[in-house]
């Protein structure tokens, strides 16, 4: 019998979501970055990233995890030519779609069906405070076929059943020829646990 705490990384099921995450309903803006700055809709240091490390950045993104939509906006406003898909929970994709209205080529994979994505090639993958909040089993499928020439990864490890998730990341980060990682402490929360990763990969 599998102890309950090591049900959120391991036990799988259709969504490929933690248990805490198989019980929350209502607005995604009720458990995200959202709702620390709700009159933004989204964290503005995600935004401050960006514009650090990819703000003359075009081409094919997928982001894991949107939350609101707040990030995917931005960029699709800052950035020209941009190719754009979300991967996330289905009923999160109202939500995402009523933030991102003003523009129809976005695409959208279910988390129940995410194996899509390794038919695809990406020039980047985006996910802010989302890889450690699945299943281990989840995230590391995708990081172990996924086709991208970059990330930009900010994510705070947040599980203390899946001790293993930051070595995880950072080994595959080191996979692109140019790689860093910094602790950013201006992210939502980030100064109580003495800062957040972020994870910056590239193509020589």
């Amino acid at each position: 019998m599998i102890d309950i705490n090591l049900q959120n990384v391991t036990i799988k099921n259709k969504e490929n979501l933690k248990r805490t995450w198989q019980t929350q309903s209502g607005h995604v803006k009720n458990y995200t970055a959202a709702m620390h700055h709700s009159e933004l809709g989204g964290d503005p240091e995600f935004l401050n990233l960006w514009k650090m490390h990819f703000s003359e950045f075009s081409g094919k993104v997928l982001e894991i995890g949107a939350g609101t939509g707040f990030l995917a906006r931005n960029i699709l406003e800052k950035n020209k030519n941009i190719d754009y898909t979300i991967l996330d929970i289905e009923r999160h994709f109202p939500y995402i779609q009523e933030t991102l209205s003003a523009f129809e080529d976005v695409e959208y994979v279910k988390s129940s069906e995410y194996e899509k994505i390794f038919d695809e090639n990406w020039d980047l993958l985006v996910t802010t405070n989302c890889l450690s909040e699945t299943p281990r089993y989840y995230y590391t499928d995708i990081l172990n076929n996924l086709n991208t020439k970059a990330c930009f990864i900010v994510d705070y490890s947040g599980d203390p059943n899946d001790p293993h998730f930051d070595k995880t990341i950072w080994d595959w980060v080191q996979g692109f020829g140019k790689h860093e990682v910094s602790m950013n402490l201006e992210v939502a929360g980030a100064r109580k646990i003495g800062g957040i990763p972020v994870y910056i990969g590239r193509e020589e």
